[in-house]
Formats: C-alpha cells, sequence, structure tokens
C-alpha cells in the first residue's frame, strides 16, 4: 500500500512515522516497515566502520579535487575543509590525515570499503599512486 493511502498524516490523527501520544511524537511506528515493504536490519554496525564510511569517502573526493585540478594544492583542500566545511582541525585536513594515516592504509581501508558497499569508496587514482610511491601530499613537513 502505498503510503499516502495508508492514513498516516502525523499529528492530525497521531498516525504517521512516529507514534503520537497526546500530539507529542513518540516512537516510530515499527508497522512503518510494512507500509513501506521493508525489513529493519538489525545488525550493528560496528562505530570505526561507521567512522571510515563517512570520513574516507571525504577524503577520497578531496584527492579526486586534486586529480582533477579542482584544487591547486593539497593544502587548499586542507584549509577549505577545515574553515568551510567543519572538518576536524586536531587532523588538520584530508590531505594531513592521509599523511598522518598514511596512503597505504587510507587506500587499503577504502577498498574493503568498496568491496563491501560498492564503487563510491573505489580509491582514487591519486592516492593509489600516492600509496605505491609511498609519498606525502607534504613531503617538505614531514
Amino acid at each position: 500500500m502505498p503510503v499516502a493511502e495508508s492514513g498516516r498524516l502525523g499529528r492530525k490523527n497521531n498516525k504517521g512515522f512516529y507514534l503520537y501520544e497526546e500530539g507529542k511524537k513518540g516512537k516510530p511506528d515499527p508497522e512503518v516497515y510494512k507500509v513501506l515493504g521493508l525489513q529493519p536490519n538489525r545488525s550493528a554496525v560496528p562505530a570505526d566502520e561507521i567512522v571510515d564510511r563517512c570520513l574516507l569517502v571525504f577524503v577520497n573526493e578531496s584527492v579526486r579535487c586534486l586529480e582533477e585540478g579542482i584544487l591547486a594544492h593539497p593544502h587548499d583542500g586542507d584549509v577549505g575543509a577545515v574553515f568551510g566545511l567543519g572538518f576536524p582541525p586536531f587532523w588538520g585536513g584530508p590531505f594531513r590525515y592521509v599523511d598522518h594515516l598514511g596512503a597505504k592504509t587510507i587506500v587499503e581501508r577504502l577498498k574493503q570499503l568498496n568491496d563491501k558497499y560498492g564503487a563510491r569508496f573505489k580509491p582514487a587514482d591519486l592516492l593509489v599512486q600516492h600509496a605505491n610511491a609511498d609519498s606525502l601530499f607534504f613531503p617538505d613537513e614531514a
């Protein structure tokens, strides 16, 4: 049954994605899964994998920006990420993060995620080159 025809109007009739009591939103309604034709996934995802899935896709895309000439220098990407996007300053930015952990480590983690979750985690060519050469984005500051 389509969601629109399920009669789920939210607070109007105390029936929506959440259970409502006296007009206040409560817990999610488990019946919503049936309406949407889905099965809830109850498996726990380890915290470190959640961090990798969020962080490494960003780092990988930052390297792609350098690779494609969108960024002129890794420093530009780090400054933009920290001041413009809220990347954790104690990590220095995505390129310093790669230098800190090592491009080989980042590539290996991305390959594992790629195998498990698909092509959005395919390591950028430039990142693979740095891993193979065991080189840094900031060699003068090592």
